[in-house]
């Protein structure tokens, strides 16, 4: 199953859990748990078109709960085959904000450059991948469609949840 951040193709490099932490026996405090997510990326020409990366949900990923993690290690390791739809998924999977922190240095200037974004769970979207945003132009050069760079289509073999309104996240 793959699942998809929106607005933005961005995918997470850094994620925010949300936990609740006892206080003196009845007050209840919540934490931020920061967790690195490891990515699996394709090549990046220096971000000369493209550059898609992802997180392979496994029994180590912490986006599962518990839950999850123990189920897909009594499975040796394979995701249960009765959780390949969304809402399987969706129970599976557990976070609540994610962080996607982007740093680099400009080839122009050679000043470090940032970027951050937050996506919330409910910005998450199950059973779908982005559209192909790369075409050959007239003269063969390789192009970007930008209108297409937020667009999904739904993954091979379906099982993508419900979209409200278009195709377009």
């Amino acid at each position: 199953m793959h699942w998809l951040t929106k607005p933005n193709h961005h995918w997470g490099v850094k994620k925010i859990k949300i936990d609740e932490e006892e206080v003196c026996g009845t007050k209840i405090v919540p934490r931020m748990v920061f967790t690195n997510l490891e990515l699996e990326t394709s090549e990046h020409p220096l971000f000369k078109r493209i550059w898609r990366f992802k997180h392979i949900i496994n029994q180590e990923s912490p986006l599962l709960t518990t839950e999850a993690q123990k189920a897909i290690m009594e499975n040796n390791g394979k995701w249960p085959w009765g959780w390949n739809n969304h809402e399987a998924v969706r129970k599976a999977i557990r976070f609540n904000q994610m962080v996607v922190s982007f740093t680099g240095i400009s080839n122009i200037s050679g000043a470090s450059v940032y970027k951050q974004k937050i996506y919330d769970n409910v910005d998450t979207v199950i059973g779908y991948e982005f559209a192909n945003a790369l075409y050959r132009g007239r003269r063969g050069a390789l192009k970007v469609d930008l209108n297409l760079v937020n667009d999904v289509t739904e993954q091979t073999g379906g099982g993508g949840e419900p979209l409200n309104g278009e195709g377009s996240l």
